[in-house]
């Protein structure tokens, strides 16, 4: 049974990643490089986490809430193929994971070419990798963490800002 985004069905096959690399220059992204990944990815997992607290009126009620403080973590599983394939592209670009930000989309599609839905998780910085091997005929695949920098959810962030 397919999901339902906004009130359409969506498959898994109706899923398309798309990952930039780039750099932070300042406050900025400069992008270097867009990765062809169409496939390899198994599983993509993002959250995005605000931290408030209650302000008390004189009848010890709440009466509203501290502005907040937003923090992001995400999480893919991608093929080792393209874990090689990202490591290849770094070299080249003689940078390493640890300076690396990527600009992770995720675009579902209800037909046709255009996106029903785009995610977009902006400059994330590596967190971890984690490397497993087993026997057996599925494929390897490679977990990594990454903490971005903000997430848009079909185009705007948690306080409304858009891409």
């Amino acid at each position: 049974m397919a999901a339902q985004v906004q009130k359409v069905a969506f498959g898994y096959a109706n899923q398309e990643v798309s990952i930039d690399v780039g750099v932070m220059e300042g406050t900025q992204f400069r992008l270097l490089q867009t990765l062809p990944i169409a496939d390899g990815v198994g599983e993509c997992n993002y959250t995005d986490t605000e931290e408030f607290e209650a302000m008390y009126g004189s009848n010890r009620l709440p009466q509203d809430f501290t502005d907040g403080v937003l923090s992001f973590e995400a999480s893919m599983t991608f093929e080792k193929y393209w874990v090689n394939f990202i490591e290849d592209v770094l070299e080249d670009l003689s940078i390493g994971w640890s300076t690396a930000r990527f600009n992770i989309g995720s675009s579902l599609f209800k037909g046709g070419n255009v996106p029903a839905r785009q995610d977009v998780l902006f400059a994330c910085k590596r967190k971890s990798i984690e490397s497993s091997w087993k026997k057996g005929p599925e494929g390897i695949m490679v977990p990594i963490a990454f903490t971005p920098l903000n997430i848009y959810r079909n185009g705007r962030d948690p306080v409304g800002n858009t891409l």
